[in-house]
């Protein structure tokens, strides 16, 4: 796509790859729901601005990339292989059942989630609760409520409350109430919190 689709309801889109190629702005809008299923690979130019009032679901089996705008009034989830985001995802719910790999920004007003693992050296911020599986962080984490599983952090994590499986911490992990890691602890870094329980 290179141009404009535009729904007043919902939009729906399956394909073996699905691409936006770089050039003129490109927007996609929905009044409802947008769903995009690519059982090869999804890739979104730095010019694309994918847009829903309610929801956006995006598939793509062999992974893909983001470099524009992805956002929903109330949900998007990402689901299939790895997705490497250097653009701005947000919404009230972002939820991925795969990987993501972030330089750039994914916010929710409410819950970010992540189930595979994931690389940050962007934004990951939610109002209130960040959850995400395996992490290496070397950019802000920031939630209420920060979930994670192995993290390597050389970056910042903070919240009111912060809770990782495991923690190697070159960086600065930070919490208005508690720090709780339940394995292996390495630090050469800044950990502060009311409570600490390694």
């Amino acid at each position: 796509n290179q141009g404009s689709m535009q729904s007043v309801g919902n939009m729906s889109l399956a394909a073996h790859n699905i691409t936006s190629s770089a050039g003129a702005p490109s927007t996609i809008t929905t009044g409802g729901a947008r769903t995009a299923n690519a059982t090869g690979a999804l890739n979104l130019n730095n010019t694309v601005n994918v847009t829903a009032k309610t929801t956006i679901a995006l598939g793509a089996t062999g992974g893909g990339s983001n470099a524009g705008t992805i956002q929903a009034g109330n949900a998007i989830t990402l689901s299939g292989g790895n997705l490497a985001n250097s653009g701005q995802i947000a919404s009230q719910t972002v939820s991925s059942t795969g990987g993501i790999s972030n330089t750039g920004t994914v916010y929710g007003s409410d819950t970010v989630a992540v189930a595979g693992s994931t690389t940050n050296t962007g934004q990951i911020v939610a109002t209130n609760s960040v959850n995400l599986g395996a992490t290496g962080n070397s950019g802000v984490i920031q939630a209420q409520t920060v979930s994670l599983g192995a993290t390597s952090n050389g970056g910042s994590i903070a919240g009111n409350s912060v809770t990782a499986s495991s923690l190697s911490n070159q960086g600065t992990v930070g919490a208005n109430n508690d720090i709780n890691v339940g394995g292996d602890v390495n630090n050469s870094g800044a950990i502060a919190a009311n409570n600490i329980n390694f």
